[in-house]
């Protein structure tokens, strides 16, 4: 029998980070998260390394990781993106979708799709409160760990919300 994935929040800690903000090549798909994760990243990595804007060999450098902004309310879309340098111009399905600088709560999550969107309810209502903040976006999952090529349920992850005091 397989492992059970660590419970999203509720053994972890939450933290409120100053984040720098980043530039996205990114797609966008009418695809929940687990669906966009499966069919949009590979796509998104294969389009971004043949416009140069990321290679493979980059490894864990500040540019080329896997983000995904889920349909939320008040969107339309799941944007599928990955971090690129802020002089990169994305073009032809991709587009450039900026992720702001400023405070953001945070927690750290192992595990699938599942996991991470119980991850971010939690932190998007209890743990906000418990912070003394409230959010003022969407969140977005910062993946550690390459989806593509790392078991759903091995994935390490960041799950970010803009917050407001």
């Amino acid at each position: 029998m397989s492992e059970t994935a660590t419970p999203a929040c509720s053994d972890r800690s939450a933290a409120l980070i100053d984040y720098a903000g980043s530039l996205l090549a990114a797609l966008e798909t009418t695809s929940d998260g687990a669906t966009a994760c499966e069919e949009s990243l590979p796509r998104l990595s294969t389009f971004a390394a043949m416009q140069g804007l990321w290679r493979p060999t980059l490894g864990s450098s500040a540019y080329g990781t896997m983000v995904v902004v889920p349909k939320q309310a008040g969107q339309d879309s799941t944007i599928c993106g990955i971090t690129v340098s802020p002089d990169k111009e994305p073009s032809g399905l991709l587009h450039a979708h900026p992720l702001a600088a400023g405070r953001y709560a945070q927690i750290a999550v192992r595990g699938d799709w599942a996991t991470i969107e119980q991850a971010a309810a939690e932190l998007c209502t209890q743990t906000l409160a418990d912070l003394g903040v409230t959010a003022a976006g969407p969140w977005f999952c910062l993946f550690q760990t390459n989806p593509r090529s790392t078991d759903p349920q091995d994935w390490e992850s960041l799950i970010c919300v803009p917050t407001a005091s």
